[in-house]
């Protein structure tokens, strides 16, 4: 998903305090980054920091959030210098799950 892609989301319906940190779509001019940010300090916190990867950043799941049998950080949420974002395991029985079924799987309202 690009930037634009984004904005074009609604805000999500939280029933947090006023004091607690925006949610990860709380904002449509928020950028990608902070998105994403926000996202995996809301959803994925069991997923380990970002860090450079490529031409991007990449973070990895020590236990895949499909399979826990992956569980020596074969999944890993990756954005690339455009903002795109991806989600990719290695192991055979999600190597086709991407960043729209992990959505699925960690926000609860989340419809693509």
């Amino acid at each position: 998903m690009k930037l634009d892609d984004f904005k074009k989301l609604p805000p999500r319906q939280t029933t947090s305090s006023p004091t607690r940190k925006p949610t990860a779509t709380s904002t449509a001019a928020q950028d990608i980054t902070e998105f994403l940010d926000n996202w995996k300090t809301e959803f994925a916190a069991d997923c380990g920091e970002f860090a450079p990867y490529k031409d991007g950043r990449k973070a990895i799941f020590q236990i895949c959030p499909f399979e826990p049998e992956h569980n020596n950080g074969q999944a890993a949420i990756f954005q690339n210098a455009d903002g795109v974002i991806s989600f990719h395991c290695l192991g055979e029985r999600c190597k086709d799950k991407k960043w729209p079924d992990l959505r699925k799987l960690r926000e609860p309202d989340y419809d693509d």
